[in-house]
């Protein structure tokens, strides 16, 4: 099976402090990939890595068998791989579809001639670049929202336009940081379902990131487990990872060290020893 992403261990190290340590494991094309762990284990770093917003230290990364670990993040948005962030980000001064549209700006290179003087060819760009948001507005369920400005959006609607910015421009790897955070049941029973779907129709392979473990476990083929920096679980089944003692252990032992109703976010900050 051709793997669409292929980690050789990778490590990365923030001063003294070693975020992420031989990391090694391959995710299949097609496959829906969770990966859990306790507050700061490296989960986002992961992604960070992956996206190469944070260059390694050492070790590789592959995508569909090319070697990504030097190029710049740009350009591995241009092969395909697109991502969501914890914080929601859209440009509130745009609308819903212009924000979606960014998605593919992202991804296609538009000569500053023709953005100047809006050439013909620019002008037949900017068209198939609304047709695809709209189409991409109406597969996620929110093309009513269209013309509605970024600020004018509860925190449920922002994280399914991300996921559609995301996914505008057919990416072959979509990296998903807890687009669970702060939503309701209902609203996380929605995402679960695009998910699914993007996974399914759109032939996407996907990463999921989350700390809402039912979700997980309920969406994911297989997970992988992080735990300070290095994988406990390369690749498990959600009823191998859960039965496992080492993660159950991992999980108890730091809420233990937070106590009760403590360390149920990972952010940046957080993450930076993660």
């Amino acid at each position: 099976m051709t793997a669409a992403l292929t980690l050789e261990g990778v490590s990365i190290q923030f001063g003294g402090i070693r975020a992420l340590e031989d990391v090694s494991c391959q995710v299949p094309a097609g496959q829906l990939r969770g990966i859990i762990g306790p507050n700061g284990s490296g989960k986002t770093t992961l992604l960070n890595v992956i996206s190469r917003i944070y260059p390694v230290t050492s070790g590789a990364i592959r995508l569909f068998g090319d070697d990504i670990t030097r190029w710049p993040n740009h350009a591995v948005a241009r092969h395909g791989v697109m991502r969501t962030y914890q914080r929601v980000a859209l440009v509130n001064q745009l609308t819903v579809l212009e924000n979606v549209m960014l998605g593919l700006h992202a991804t296609r290179r538009q000569s500053l001639l023709g953005i100047a003087f809006c050439t013909p060819g620019y002008r037949r760009f900017e068209r198939e670049s609304v047709d695809r948001a709209r189409g991409t507005l109406e597969f996620v369920g929110i093309e009513h929202l269209a013309d509605r400005r970024g600020d004018e959006l509860s925190g449920g609607q922002m994280r399914l336009v991300e996921i559609a910015r995301a996914v505008v421009s057919r990416p072959r790897v979509l990296l998903l940081d807890e687009p669970a955070a702060g939503l309701s049941l209902v609203r996380i029973d929605e995402i679960a379902d695009l998910i699914r779907r993007i996974n399914a129709e759109l032939g996407v392979t996907v990463v999921l990131v989350e700390h809402v473990l039912n979700l997980v476990m309920s969406l994911c083929e297989r997970i992988s487990v992080l735990v300070s920096g290095q994988l406990l679980v390369e690749s498990g089944s959600p009823s191998e990872v859960q039965e496992d003692p080492r993660v159950r252990e991992a999980y108890l032992g730091q809420a233990r060290a937070h106590g009760p109703g403590q360390g149920q976010g990972e952010g940046e900050a957080a993450d930076a020893r993660a």
